[in-house]
This record gives C-alpha cells, sequence and structure tokens, in this order.
C-alpha cells in the first residue's frame, strides 16, 4: 500500500472517475485529456483499470457538474485535468457521488486513499530546498518498485557518495548557502535507504562511459565515488553497467532520462527528464514505450555488469 500517495496523484485519480460521469441528458462520457502531462501532471495509477474514453466535447457537461456541487467551475475543471491538489474528504465523496462510484468498496479505498494523501512524506520537510517538480518525483520514487536510468555524465543521485553529491550541487548551484547545500546532501542520503538499506527499490542503471572518467570534486572525491558504484554493482537489487564509447551513436545521446515503474501491473510507467531549469514527467504510452525501448537497446549494447564493475574498479585504482 502506498502510504505517501500525494494529494495530486489523488487528485488524478479523480480526473480519471471524471470520464465515467454522466449528465442526465446525455448518455456520452466526458472525458478529460489527463495522457500529456509535464511536472506535477502526473495521472493516477492506482485505478488505472478505469481507463478513460477519448475525449468528447464536455465544456457544458462540466459546468453542468460545477452547479450540481455549488463549486466555482475552474473548480471541477482544475480536477478534472489533475491541477487541483486541494482535496478533502468532502470533495471525494461528492466527486464519487456524481460519478455514479457506487461500489462500496472502490468508495472506501478511495476515501482511505483520500486520507493517505494527507500523510506527508518526509521529503516535505526539506521543501524549502526543494523545487517541487524534484518533490514529485521523489513522491513517485517512494511509490516505485524499479529505477531504470541513463545518466551520460554523472553518477545516478540514488549512487551518489555525500562528497560527490556535495560536489554536484556546489557545482550546479554556487549560490547556495552551506545550509541549503547540507540539505540537498542529506535528501540524497535519505533517498538511498530504500537502495542500500531497505533494498526494496530495483534499480538498473546504464551510464555513459564518461561519467567513469568525469572528475567531479577532485581525485579522491572521484575516486571514493566510484569504489561506492562498484560495490553498490554487487547489491542484490542493483545493476550497473557502463555504455563504452565504443558503442557508438544511440537513441540516448540527446539527455538521461530515467523511468519509475510501479509494483502494481496496471500501474503504467513514468518517464523523468530533467534540465537545469526544470523537469517533465511523461506517462503517454507511446512516449514511454519509446524510451523503454531506448533503454532495453542501452542494456543489450552495455558492458556485462562484470565487466564494468571491473572497469568501474579500475578508474578508481588510477586515481588513487
Amino acid at each position: 500500500m502506498r502510504v505517501h500517495l500525494s494529494l495530486w496523484s489523488l487528485s488524478r485519480m479523480m480526473a480519471s472517475f471524471s470520464g465515467r460521469a454522466k449528465t442526465s441528458n446525455s448518455a456520452s462520457n466526458c472525458v478529460p485529456s489527463v495522457f500529456m502531462v509535464s511536472l506535477a501532471n502526473v495521472t493516477s495509477r492506482s485505478m488505472a483499470a478505469l481507463t478513460p474514453t477519448p475525449r468528447t466535447k464536455c465544456r457544458d457537461h462540466q459546468a453542468g457538474r460545477a452547479a450540481r456541487l455549488d463549486w466555482h467551475p475552474t473548480k471541477i475543471a482544475g480536477i478534472e485535468t489533475g491541477q487541483w491538489t486541494r482535496l478533502n474528504l468532502r470533495d471525494v465523496r461528492d466527486l464519487l457521488d456524481i460519478y455514479g462510484v457506487t461500489d462500496q468498496a472502490q468508495r472506501k479505498a478511495l476515501i482511505q486513499l483520500a486520507r493517505d494523501a494527507r500523510t506527508r512524506g518526509w521529503w516535505h520537510s526539506y521543501g524549502d530546498v526543494l523545487p517541487s517538480e524534484y518533490t514529485h518525483f521523489i513522491g513517485l520514487e517512494s511509490e516505485a518498485a524499479s529505477l531504470r536510468t541513463y545518466q551520460q555524465v554523472l553518477v545516478p543521485g540514488l549512487l551518489q557518495t555525500e562528497a560527490y553529491a556535495r560536489a554536484v550541487i556546489q557545482a550546479f548551484r554556487p549560490s547556495d548557502s552551506a545550509e541549503g547545500i547540507d540539505r540537498r546532501v542529506a535528501v540524497r542520503h535519505e533517498r538511498q535507504r530504500r537502495l542500500t538499506e531497505e533494498r526494496s527499490l530495483q534499480v538498473s542503471a546504464v551510464l555513459g562511459e564518461g561519467v567513469v572518467h568525469q572528475l567531479v570534486g577532485d581525485r579522491e572525491v572521484t575516486a571514493a565515488q566510484l569504489r561506492f558504484l562498484a560495490e553498490a554493482g554487487d547489491l542484490p537489487n542493483v545493476m550497473i553497467q557502463v555504455l563504452p564509447y565504443a558503442a557508438g551513436a544511440h537513441g540516448a545521446m540527446v539527455g538521461s532520462f530515467e523511468i519509475l515503474g510501479f509494483p502494481e501491473p496496471i500501474d503504467p510507467d513514468v518517464v523523468y527528464l530533467e534540465n537545469m531549469a526544470s523537469a517533465l514527467f511523461l506517462e503517454e504510452p507511446e512516449a514511454v514505450a519509446r524510451y523503454v525501448q531506448v533503454f532495453d537497446y542501452l542494456r543489450a549494447t552495455a558492458l556485462s555488469p562484470q565487466a564494468s564493475g571491473d572497469m568501474i574498479a579500475s578508474a578508481a585504482e588510477e586515481l588513487a
């Protein structure tokens, strides 16, 4: 069970139910477009089996639902497009009535999820130093069962040592205070617990060879990071592969990416893309499938985990 289901995920869940809503004078479903997403606009996964039908013209239907609930039209519109993140239990019950959800088991499950959504995850205590899109990513990561990541230049955040993470953050955010940097490093460490202590997250990482040769901090910091990588590759829930320069051109040369997978078979994967200014979440099936295909190619083309570990360990020795 996902204890820290976020409010925006619950909002997207309610958006999926809006596809079942009918007005009293129409038999056609009114479905918002919920598949093109960015930042926090990730559709609910836990109720993905209730697949929305194709979008229809439904502005009048939506206005009718707002009137029946005595809500402002912008509120119902925000909920049905996943933008409204202030759902309370009364809202959820009212929406379930409007959408015609009468199954008591479904209603009970959704209301409980609404309660769980109000439980703040540990990462919210770092909201003063984390951008909202990164907070959303950590929330998703906390729910995920697997993470597939391709990185061109840097070690993935989940596998960074404290000193390496500090050097990266200082390079990206040179104006941050020492306290702010410390708090960002602490976030990296807290995320890592699922990987190295709980071992509840399966990670498959493909690293461009440049990651192995990129000096971060100084030689000592980079060597320690590479040794940690080599050791992490021995964990039963971690697989690390290096994509050598000799592999040539490939579909991920445009940038790094991460694919989050979730426990339930009906839960769709989510692709996370990050740049210096913002981040993007993708859940549209065609887009996700493309990234999965590219990742499978990278994994097949990369060195074996054993050969990758040997390359990483050798690079660490050269820096010592």
